[in-house]
């Protein structure tokens, strides 16, 4: 402030003299946030980028058809005594192909991680999606020494409107 107003029109010359002072030091610090936010996204995309594109992430198989035909049934080559079932045309159940899908996928993800990776997917995804495709109660039980035709989905009936947990 400079000197003291003496007199209430100078009283109020200064207050509008501050509020502008501040309206300008407000429009500038927006600016500058504006700003600043946008290089901030901007080093979070090109950091994300950078880890999600190039070599790096290229993918071992296009898609899980190649993947399964590929390298899975070689993988799990056993034979068939005491374990379960495996169905040849694994294409043909819808669940097998999602589950083998997210098996694909999350290989390819451990494919990259070169310390324990593939130790890590073994355990917690491939063991466990295996177990469930094969057992005798799996995807595949009806399927022994060929495919059997699909079972049918789950059956549903429409929600009422209104009940709980509906939108």
């Amino acid at each position: 402030m400079t000197d003291q107003p003496t007199s209430a029109s100078d009283l109020l010359r200064e207050i509008r003299r501050l509020r502008d002072d501040l309206d300008t030091l407000t429009a500038k610090q927006t600016v500058e946030l504006v700003e600043h936010t946008a290089r901030i996204k901007t080093e979070i995309l090109d950091e994300w980028t950078q880890h999600n594109t190039g070599p790096d992430t290229k993918k071992v198989y296009d898609d899980v058809q190649s993947w399964v035909e590929g390298w899975f049934v070689h993988a799990y080559a056993r034979s068939s005594a005491g374990w379960g079932h495996w169905c040849p045309e694994w294409w043909r159940h819808r669940e097998a192909v999602s589950r083998l899908t997210a098996l694909w996928q999350s290989w390819e993800a451990a494919q990259k991680n070169t310390a324990t990776g593939m130790a890590h997917w073994y355990v917690m995804y491939a063991d466990p999606i295996f177990g469930h495709l094969t057992a005798s109660h799996g995807v595949f039980a009806s399927c022994k020494d060929e495919h059997i035709r699909l079972l049918p989905s789950l059956a549903t009936i429409t929600v009422e409107a209104g009940y709980p947990h509906t939108p």
